[in-house]
């Protein structure tokens, strides 16, 4: 996925995917930043700052592979998503499925878990804690109503739990280069 983008890339279709002369390459370098990316202890709070920017990412959530960064400009608001395993960068965006600037820890952990969906799926069968779970069905979950039996509201929470598998604009990403962390 990483050559379509790659500005060093010189790929071609094949029968199966694709193929690049330099994907070997890219590879080890993907294992290098990502030792140097653990190393450097990103954590919620952090400050985290990219190659050719003058101005610091506020990481709002994290885990061992996604990375979730805030920062203002001009009254906006903006995000960027960054897989710490892939070494993509998502697009900058001020629109998302979150409001990633306000994320509570349970929201947090949802997210987070999201991005790592190949396909959408149940609060129930996502790999968040019970805490998050409870904090999705206190918060989503409809109350029973006169309106519907018991059975019509099972199903109607059923499709309420279900959460959309999340990824990085694999169209429009950039290698991730982060040169500072504080």
């Amino acid at each position: 996925m990483r050559c379509y983008n790659c500005k060093n890339s010189n790929w071609r279709k094949t029968e199966k995917d694709y193929e690049c002369h330099r994907m070997a390459q890219c590879l080890m370098e993907d294992v290098n930043k990502r030792e140097k990316y653990s190393e450097m202890g990103i954590k919620v709070g952090s400050k985290i700052r990219f190659k050719g920017e003058k101005r610091f990412w506020r990481v709002t959530a994290c885990n061992d592979r996604f990375v979730i960064g805030v920062r203002n400009h001009r009254g906006k608001w903006y995000y960027t998503i960054c897989d710490l395993q892939e070494c993509i960068r998502g697009a900058d965006d001020h629109y998302g499925y979150f409001d990633y600037e306000n994320l509570g820890e349970e929201e947090a952990e949802i997210a987070l878990a999201q991005f790592g969906l190949s396909d959408d799926s149940s609060i129930d069968k996502l790999p968040v804690s019970k805490k998050a779970k409870k904090w999705f069905k206190n918060t989503y979950y409809i109350e029973p109503d006169e309106s519907l039996d018991k059975k019509q509201l099972k199903l109607v929470n059923a499709e309420w739990a279900n959460i959309p598998a999340l990824d990085i604009s694999y169209r429009d990403w950039v290698d991730l280069d982060i040169e500072e962390v504080r």
